[in-house]
């Protein structure tokens, strides 16, 4: 569905970018190649507010109105011109809408942006019509005029070949369609014929040999004074409408506008001449010095000012000579000798109207050149459109072919120069179930993204990438190249890019990143034996051993990681004695939770989940096993929910290859966290402070859940469940706390949704449960603690609107 809401046009002003109302259209006509809008051409730019796309997408079209209260369209203000032009911009945004699922909840803003994606961009016709173009240049063959105010446009004494000159900046720059003069002329009579009456000529007409003369009126009727229009297009004059009417046939007096085409003008005597823009700015007042203009000038007859003295004077003698000639019973009727002065032609008003149009054929655009100029616009920057890697096409709107994209900003980059980048992971935050997406590092050149990679790793300016693909904290080598100026971000920075065509959460989360990173290795010299049991902490190492002079701080931000002690004499024992039970083979359950954990120590707990009879074939010789990293002392980590990171257990199960049984299908994993809500009522013991303590009791509540997120040595249970009973009699054993009621349990398959646990008779009581072999129940990091202010509970203060809570007491469900 294709809504006008779906858009956004805004024009540049004097003012800064005004919103325009638009109507949307999908039947606009194809248009063929050069071929462009004539006098008879007309669009069906119907207001249609919503149109159902039932075939492919040919033609796109908006209808954009402009009145004349809008400040005038310019370029934009020099404080707010983000885009490098001279010209007015016309800008087509998309507008995102509230979306709701088919309960109306999980609302999000989104965009039509997917509808539009895959069309490519062929032409871009624009068709522009003005009405009242007023403030213009205008001068006759006697002096300059203003156009505003009233003006005798052939001067007080207009003759044949008399002229106006007039002139614009949008007239003599654009290729114009057609133009329409609006003439509204001061002091004229209605009727010029009847003015004019009395202006006669002798007419000799012979008939049977007898020859008559005659007077007759020289103005037959108000379309006799006619003008010639021309343009003067570098000092060639080129005729546009050689008789042109002057004033409106009924009645002089009312307003008359003269439509003039301009389709393609030629001249016989120059056959290449090309009637098109010309963007030259004119800058002298005097009209007849521009490369370009229009004149009007008068035809015959002219306004009689000439032959007036003449007439009026033939009048007279006529006149006296009728009264002489009068007889006793004659009347003379003096309206047949009067003479009227002649019109002097003055306009009260004088507008222009025009319409123009331009084709912009995509295959044949030039980035950099033109006025019509093409640009996208992105999230930091713009660039002006390029063509698609495989064709000359450009697409309609910005490409956005990624799920993800990470932007890197470096300053002070003297390329070509070396960078090592530490890129530290949220280890454990990739998904394990999703295939390992492929990062595309590029650096910005031009407003174009180079791969750095080439196809290969060991290939291109990626000397080596320790994260192995975002899935694991190491330092990134990469070989900077010199780039060219970009327009896409900030161009006083040296930009990279990370992107992921799909499954970005197939990769770790970002804790930060540090340029200039090295790695140091530890190198035994006697320490003690015990120096590897534990990480080293952060911040232990502040210098080097020596001064360096190019060396002016030292950050060791993180703890240190990969070192293993030597083996005490107790783990040597547990090891052999496991060693000659599983007989390096992973058989039994048992087997391959220790060829885990003596393998990998820095995983804290295995667990190979029993499988129940097989209910498919596929499901023959299924292994699965959860594992949970060891988190103490090491920094960072989510002490809630302990990830292994993807890389570490893709290790994992590479190791256990050499040791299954070859019909076994291993699969490894994180637990499956479950986040545990409470919500009660409590009474804080008097003298307490209730919002202290409230926060100090939700804390408390998180170190009771999950406390292994608090003390390193405690352990965590995969499975298993948590009485309602236990987490009452923990909170009531605390000392700041008189009493509780109204106590629910509340737990989240995917971390944001809560659902009340209901308690079931056959049950041992009021629980919460894992619910899956691998689930593992932790502390939701809030919870819902409603305070009893009165002396004694009252059971009404927690019932009604303002108490429950959609998704915890409302129940929310599907028709």
């Amino acid at each position: 569905m294709l809504e006008s809401s779906s858009f956004l046009i805004q024009i540049s002003t004097a003012k800064g970018w005004i919103d325009i109302d638009a109507s949307i259209v999908t039947n606009t006509p194809n248009i063929a190649p050069e071929k462009h809008l004539s006098e008879n051409e007309k669009y069906d730019y119907a207001a249609l507010t919503s149109i159902t796309v039932s075939k492919p997408l040919k033609a796109l079209g908006w209808k954009l109105d402009f009145d004349e209260t809008i400040p005038p369209i310019t370029p934009l203000p020099d404080k707010e011109a983000f885009i490098d032009s001279p010209y007015p911009l016309l800008r087509l945004l998309l507008l995102p809408h509230w979306e709701t699922d088919a309960e109306g909840k999980n609302g999000k803003y989104v965009t039509p942006y997917p509808l539009f994606q895959s069309l490519l961009l062929e032409r871009v016709l624009l068709h522009v019509k003005v009405q009242g173009l007023t403030d213009f240049y205008v001068q006759n063959d006697d002096t300059v005029l203003n156009s505003v105010k009233p003006f005798e446009p052939f001067g007080n004494h207009p003759s044949v070949g008399s002229r106006l000159y007039f002139g614009h900046s949008e007239l003599v720059s654009k290729r114009l369609n057609s133009i329409g003069l609006n003439l509204q002329w001061m002091g004229v009579p209605n009727n010029l014929a009847t003015h004019y009456a009395n202006y006669t000529y002798p007419v000799t007409t012979t008939k049977k040999d007898v020859t008559t003369t005659t007077q007759e009126s020289l103005i037959g009727d108000n379309t006799t004074f006619k003008t010639a229009i021309s343009l003067v297009d570098q000092n060639l004059e080129i005729s546009l409408k050689p008789q042109a009417e002057l004033f409106k046939v009924t009645d002089a007096s009312q307003k008359h506008t003269i439509e003039v085409s301009i389709t393609k003008p030629t001249l016989d005597n120059r056959p290449n001449y090309v009637y098109q823009r010309d963007l030259t700015t004119p800058t002298d007042n005097d009209l007849k010095s521009w490369r370009r203009y229009f004149y009007l000038e008068l035809n015959a007859p002219d306004f009689q000012h000439n032959a007036y003295p003449s007439v009026a004077s033939a009048k007279s003698i006529e006149l006296a000579t009728a009264i002489a000639n009068k007889k006793p019973d004659d009347s003379i009727n003096a309206a047949l000798y009067q003479v009227n002065p002649p019109y002097t032609p003055k306009l009260k008003s004088f507008s222009i109207d025009y319409e123009s149009s331009e084709e912009i054929v995509i295959a044949q655009y030039q980035t950099g050149t033109g006025a019509e100029r093409i640009f996208h616009q992105h999230p930091f920057g713009y660039a002006e459109i390029q063509p698609t890697q495989e064709s000359e096409s450009r697409n309609f709107l910005p490409l956005y072919d990624h799920e993800g994209e990470l932007y890197i900003g470096l300053n002070g980059v003297q390329s070509p120069q070396k960078l090592s980048m530490l890129m530290q992971m949220a280890e454990g935050s990739a998904n394990p179930d999703l295939d390992l997406a492929t990062v595309e590092w590029s650096y910005l050149s031009n407003n174009r993204w180079i791969s750095l990679r080439n196809g290969s790793l060991n290939e291109g300016h990626i000397l080596n990438d320790a994260t192995h693909g975002l899935i694991d904290s190491g330092i990134l080598h990469l070989q900077l190249v010199s780039v060219l100026p970009n327009t896409l971000l900030p161009p006083q920075l040296y930009w990279l890019r990370a992107a992921i065509p799909k499954d970005c959460n197939s990769v770790c989360d970002t804790v930060d990143i540090h340029t200039q990173a090295v790695a140091a290795t530890f190198v035994n010299r006697d320490n003690s034996p015990d120096h590897l049991s534990q990480p080293l902490p952060v911040n232990t190492i502040s210098k080097t051993l020596e001064p360096l002079s190019d060396i002016s701080a030292l950050l060791q931000p993180y703890t240190s990681f990969g070192g293993k002690p030597i083996e005490q004499n107790a783990m040597f024992n547990v090891r052999v004695s496991e060693r000659l039970r599983h007989k390096q083979r992973a058989l039994t359950t048992w087997d391959y939770e220790r060829l885990i954990l003596e393998k990998f120590p820095q995983i804290y707990k295995a667990k190979c989940l029993s499988q129940a009879l097989p209910k498919h074939p596929s499901d023959l010789g299924r292994v699965e096993i959860i594992v949970i990293p060891d988190i103490r002392n090491r920094f960072p980590f989510n002490p809630f929910e302990p990830k292994a990171p993807a890389g570490l257990i893709a290790e994992i199960k590479r190791f256990l290859t050499d040791y299954m049984p070859p019909f076994a299908n291993v699969t490894v994993k994180n637990a499956h966290y479950v986040p545990v809500k409470v919500r009660f009522a409590v009474r804080f013991m008097p003298n307490c402070d209730p919002e202290f303590y409230k926060r100090q009791l939700n804390e408390d509540l998180n170190e009771f859940l999950a406390p292994w997120a608090f003390n390193a040595n405690s352990d965590i249970v995969i499975g298993g469940s948590i009485y309602a009973n236990a987490i009452i009699n923990f909170i009531e054993r605390l000392d700041y706390v008189d009493y509780l009621a109204r106590f629910k349990l509340f737990s989240s398959e995917d971390g944001s949704i809560f659902k009340p646990v209901l308690e079931t008779p056959d049950s041992d009581g009021y629980l919460v449960q894992a619910g899956r072999p691998d689930g593992v129940l932790v502390a939701a990091h809030e919870h819902e603690i409603d305070l009893i202010t009165e002396a004694r509970f009252v059971n009404e203060n927690f019932t009604g609107i303002n108490y429950m809570r959609i998704e915890l007491d409302f129940i929310v469900g599907s028709s």
